[in-house]
């Protein structure tokens, strides 16, 4: 691969820790944020848990999505004969505007996407990351012999 000039850097990669998920203690990654307004992606981070990068766009997209419906106080609308398997509140179908996201697991493609895009790519150490990842892999695969 050539090396890109300077002007398609865009990005920094910076440490960040991520929130705890379900009673999880936090976790150590990295974030790749822009530099300038014209950037391609909102940002760019690494998700150890399912060993992705994610790449936040620019682009909004409207969905609809049921959430649970509130009364005037804030409180959920309990339903009268609730459903087995339900939440068991009215629901109400709204449209919510999301951001679209990318995510990539190819170590060798997230690899390249860094050190094409990220200013500090040879200085930061974002490869103890996905060395994490490619280990992990290959401590779970299994060995099946068919002789």
């Amino acid at each position: 691969m050539t090396e890109l000039s300077e002007k398609f850097m865009q990005y920094m990669l910076i440490n960040h820790v991520q929130v705890a998920r379900d009673g999880q203690k936090p976790t150590k990654t990295f974030r790749a944020i822009p530099l300038s307004g014209d950037a391609a992606y909102l940002n760019m981070e690494w998700d150890p848990q399912t060993g992705k990068l994610v790449l936040c766009s620019k682009i909004i997209k409207s969905e609809l999505q049921a959430i649970p419906k509130m009364g005037p106080s804030g409180e959920f609308i309990k339903l009268k004969h609730p459903v087995a398997g339900t939440p068991g509140v009215e629901m109400q179908r709204m449209q919510l505007d999301e951001f679209y996201e990318v995510h990539i697991s190819d170590i060798e493609g997230i690899d390249a996407l860094l050190k094409g895009t990220c200013i500090n790519a040879k200085t930061f150490p974002y490869q103890e990351f996905l060395a994490k990842i490619e280990t992990e892999n290959v401590q779970k695969s299994k060995i099946i012999s068919l002789t």
